[in-house]
């Protein structure tokens, strides 16, 4: 019981540092975007309407997708040698997960995350 009760309020207590660090992070954001806003409109009547969805999801999610096959091409390169080129091809697209890289033009990293026979 004591173990279980213990466990909560670390929980609880993590929860809070890590909306706190958050908090911190974006107070800090909020403040160069507003003195760059300052500086740079300050004569003018602007209204600011920001969606910040991205820069607190993205960290929290990882996608993982599937190759479902895997094409070896060889194309010769300006000067006529021969390139070696390896397509895979994947259980998702730009028209899915992937929409990011086709509307807000982001750069997707992609990592190995077992190798299956």
């Amino acid at each position: 019981m004591y173990n279980k009760v213990l466990s909560i309020y670390l929980s609880i207590y993590i929860s809070a540092f890590v909306i706190l660090v958050i908090v911190i992070v974006w107070w800090q954001v909020a403040q160069v975007i507003n003195s760059a806003l300052e500086t740079y409109f300050n004569d003018m009547r602007v209204r600011v309407i920001a969606e910040p969805g991205r820069y607190f999801a993205a960290a929290a999610y990882t996608l993982f997708t599937m190759v479902h096959a895997k094409r070896e091409i060889t194309q010769k390169d300006v000067e006529g040698l021969e390139e070696a080129h390896t397509m895979y091809f994947i259980n998702d697209g730009v028209y899915g997960s992937f929409n990011c890289v086709l509307y807000d033009h982001q750069e997707v990293t992609a990592e190995l995350m077992e190798v299956r026979p």
